[in-house]
């Protein structure tokens, strides 16, 4: 296995990884528009896309936040800890290549768990994000991953920005 890096993703992988069914992120009955990723790492097993994870960079109260999205590992490639890794590997990214002093991510309920095991923890206040319509409380948990010492605020916080 091998992780690749892309700044754009080519055509291929993006229909491999993203093109095999409906709503594979469970979010288009809550109509938000999403931010466009930077950076894509496309975990391969024997030449074969099989996981993805994407980020971003983005500016918050004089600080680098990495955002992180598009986590996704083919049918079958699951339950093989395939995730994990090519989040490992976005994660790095944004911490020290990046140089981010938080990761940040939107993700589902049940996927909490998930991103807890790797080190996450939920914003309890939650964030605000820019939508066409104005400011709106993001309708699904928002996680950060500290890499410093510093504290993630503890009120809500106004991202400026679409999720992603």
């Amino acid at each position: 296995m091998d992780i690749r890096i892309f700044q754009t993703l080519p055509d291929a992988e993006r229909q491999a990884l993203f093109g095999w069914g409906e709503d594979l992120f469970s979010v288009n009955t809550l109509g938000l528009q999403w931010r466009s990723k930077d950076r894509h790492f496309v975990l391969y097993e024997d030449g074969s896309p099989l996981a993805n994870a994407s980020v971003l960079r983005h500016e918050f109260r004089n600080m680098v936040v990495g955002g992180l999205g598009g986590v996704i590992t083919l049918p079958e490639g699951r339950g093989r800890g395939l995730a994990r890794q090519v989040v490992g590997r976005a994660t790095e990214f944004l911490r020290d290549d990046l140089g981010a002093s938080f990761g940040l991510l939107f993700c589902l309920p049940r996927l909490v768990p998930f991103y807890r095991s790797l080190g996450w923890q939920v914003v309890e206040p939650g964030v605000l994000i820019d939508q066409p319509g104005g400011k709106i409380p993001s309708p699904v948990p928002v996680m950060v991953l500290p890499f410093g010492e510093e504290p993630w605020p503890a009120e809500r916080v106004d991202l400026d920005s679409l999720p992603w």
